[in-house]
């Protein structure tokens, strides 16, 4: 587990390295990337319903961004062919998940899923069974939100958008205002903020949504 964490770190300094040396602005990319994550997490929270179309766009992006880069760092390319490949990926996945519905819907919600159960998971179970449950919470929340309709899309986009901006201002900004002497508090720290931010999410979108 440790040596996949390590893998994953520095296919990600590789990513952000590539990006820095085709556009040199990217070296503030850390504080760039929270900002712009807070802003569209909580478009999601707040206006999931209402612009899932949007939403669905600009988080296949995201996906497609992430994938993309992953592989081409994984085949060991160049640094403008691995922003490249990222950029195809991630436009190509914007396309599928803006204009194919269900299936957008679908893809991002099984993403939304496996995020929250592995939130979950974290706090609660990290037995050698975790990574089956998030794998079979991911397919339930992707079939339901694409067959199910408003009430899932309303409940699953608050819960995921809440706990994406608790995670970010906890995890990336207040640890390093604050530091726990425990992961699990962090994790704790995390779900309650979120939850709470979700809650007030849901009873908004179903209150400015009646009707629809």
């Amino acid at each position: 587990m440790e040596t996949t964490i390590n893998q994953g770190i520095d296919y990600a300094q590789r990513y952000l390295e590539a990006l820095e040396s085709l556009v040199p602005q990217f070296t503030m990319f850390g504080l760039v990337g929270i900002a712009v994550g807070v802003v569209i997490a909580l478009l999601f929270t707040f206006f999931g319903y209402r612009l899932i179309r949007f939403l669905l766009a600009a988080v296949g992006f995201i996906v497609g961004l992430t994938l993309g880069g992953s592989i081409a760092i994984r085949l060991d390319l160049e640094d403008k062919l691995i922003v490249i490949i990222s950029l195809v990926a991630a436009v190509l996945f914007a396309f599928v998940a803006g204009f194919i519905y269900k299936l957008g819907l679908f893809i991002v919600f099984t993403a939304a899923g496996w995020y929250l159960a592995g939130m979950l998971l974290a706090a609660f179970y990290t037995g050698p069974y975790s990574r089956w449950i998030a794998v079979g919470a991911a397919l339930i929340t992707g079939i339901l939100s694409a067959w199910l309709g408003k009430v899932c899309i309303i409940v699953l986009s608050s819960l995921a958008g809440g706990l994406a901006v608790s995670n970010l201002l906890v995890g990336s900004v207040l640890t390093q205002v604050a530091q726990f002497n425990s992961e699990r508090i962090t994790v704790i720290i995390t779900l309650v903020f979120g939850l709470v931010l979700a809650a007030c999410a849901m009873r908004y979108q179903f209150t400015t949504s009646e009707g629809k």
